[in-house]
């Protein structure tokens, strides 16, 4: 199960949905850049800036490239496909290629269905949540920023025209490094990379569109696919 999902998974938690909390991530600014902006927000600033822009964020639509790496297996493998997200909790993944898989979820139950494997699975959300490696199950929570800034230290730097806000977790600081590279103008999340272990997932989004009408068909599970429960 962790195999099938896990290159998707962090396209979700990179994206979403903000909830409201506490603002309790630890915070540290790091000079990365040659020559930093005097206007450089602090890394709680950066959460409530993404709060704020997910907050008026009703729909999105979009295609990405992500590449995935194994550093000590030197395998590097490239997936192309396509996001779709209504709210309040309606998302779907397709991977087009290499392979095709599709993945909607409500956050309630999650389908995975791979064309060449012509077999879809069905899971409960939580328990696929709890079947994920400890240090990623708050990653996967997508949305819940106030959950992410109250399990992960966070630090904010410049590099070209982003903002990059970096977020590691508390308990386990060598557990994951993830990465958001912000928008200037609206801190809107163009890129993406996530370091777990040995492997290294970089997502960048293309051809955005914001609140546009995206119909509930749009999430409809294909028909006359065999559905094994997990």
């Amino acid at each position: 199960m962790k195999k099938i999902v896990f290159c998707s998974f962090f396209l979700m938690a990179s994206l979403a949905i903000a909830q409201e909390g506490k603002k309790t991530s630890q915070e540290t600014v790091i000079d990365k850049s040659v020559a930093i902006s005097t206007e450089i927000p602090s890394a709680r600033e950066a959460m409530e800036k993404l709060k704020k822009w997910d907050e008026q964020l009703n729909s999105l639509k979009a295609t990405f490239t992500q590449e995935v790496i194994f550093k000590n297996a030197d395998i590097k493998k490239k997936i192309n496909g396509s996001i779709a997200y209504k709210k309040p909790d309606n998302l779907k993944v397709e991977h087009v290629s290499p392979r095709k898989q599709l993945i909607i979820t409500d956050r309630k139950k999650i389908f995975i269905y791979k064309p060449e494997d012509k077999i879809a699975y069905e899971a409960d959300w939580e328990y696929w949540k709890k079947n994920l490696d400890n240090s990623l199950s708050s990653l996967i929570d997508f949305g819940n920023y106030s959950s992410l800034a109250e399990k992960n230290s966070s630090s904010i730097y410049v590099e070209g025209n982003l903002w990059v806000l970096e977020l590691r977790s508390k308990k386990n600081p060598s557990a994951y490094l993830l990465k958001l590279f912000l928008s200037k103008e609206d801190f809107f999340p163009k890129k993406a990379s996530l370091e777990v272990g040995d492997s290294v997932i970089m997502t960048e989004l293309e051809d955005v569109s914001k609140n546009i009408e995206i119909k509930n068909d749009e999430f409809k599970r294909p028909s006359k696919v065999k559905v094994e429960k997990i």
